[in-house]
């Protein structure tokens, strides 16, 4: 499983690799850049598609440095129609949860604002 190792602004460790982009983790623990659809500040459906496809037990969102982004409705209907719980959190505190985890889990990850 992958390991969220620490986040500061515009950045994010995982498995001891850092990267500078928003970044969506799969379920089989691929790491992806973020789709930015509707730009930063917004999660929308069709840049998280890829994570329900994996029909993972739970989805973690970290929403920010300072939690800022917003999640579209779409979303948060299809994880229900899915049976897939939904936490969303400002980033510094959705890593530590994604990382508590142990069921199939998935997540993505805004790393400014």
């Amino acid at each position: 499983m992958a390991y969220i190792d620490s986040t500061s602004f515009g950045n994010i460790t995982i498995d001891g690799k850092t990267y500078g982009d928003d970044v969506i983790i799969l379920a089989d623990d691929r790491i992806k850049k973020r789709g930015l659809q509707k730009g930063t500040h917004i999660v929308c459906i069709e840049e998280i598609e890829p994570l329900f496809k994996e029909n993972p037990k739970v989805i973690v969102i970290g929403t920010g440095q300072s939690g800022v982004a917003e999640i579209e409705p779409e979303v948060m209907n299809r994880a229900r129609e899915q049976n897939i719980e939904v936490i969303e959190a400002p980033t510094p505190i959705a890593i530590k949860k994604f990382n508590k985890i142990k069921e199939k889990k998935a997540g993505l990850f805004h790393l400014t604002c």
